[in-house]
C-alpha cells in the first residue's frame, strides 16, 4: 500500500468537527449498492487504510477537499478497505 493520500475523518457532514487526519493509499474504484427499496448509490473510490484506522461507517471523510461517506468497509489480516460515496456540493 501507499499512504500517500491525506485523508481527514469528519464526525459529521458539516466539515466543521475533524477527528483526525490519516494517511490511505486511495484509488479510483466503481461499485455499486442495491437497497432494499430498489435505491442505489454508486461508489467511486475505495480507500485502504492502515488496520487502526478510526474511519467507518458513520463519519465522513474529506479527501482533496471533497466531502465522502464509507458506505461499506472491509478489514483484512492488516488493514482496513472502505468503499467511498462521494457527497454532492450543496
Amino acid at each position: 500500500m501507499f499512504n500517500d493520500t491525506e485523508i481527514k475523518i469528519l464526525s459529521n457532514s458539516d466539515n466543521t468537527t475533524i477527528l483526525k487526519t490519516e494517511y490511505a493509499d486511495v484509488q479510483p474504484f466503481s461499485k455499486t449498492y442495491t437497497f432494499e427499496n430498489g435505491f442505489n448509490i454508486l461508489t467511486t473510490m475505495r480507500a485502504f487504510c492502515d488496520k487502526e484506522s478510526i474511519i467507518n461507517e458513520i463519519g465522513y471523510v474529506l479527501i482533496n477537499n471533497e466531502k465522502y461517506k464509507a458506505v461499506d468497509i472491509k478489514t483484512w489480516d492488516t488493514y482496513k478497505e472502505a468503499f467511498l460515496y462521494k457527497c454532492k456540493k450543496k
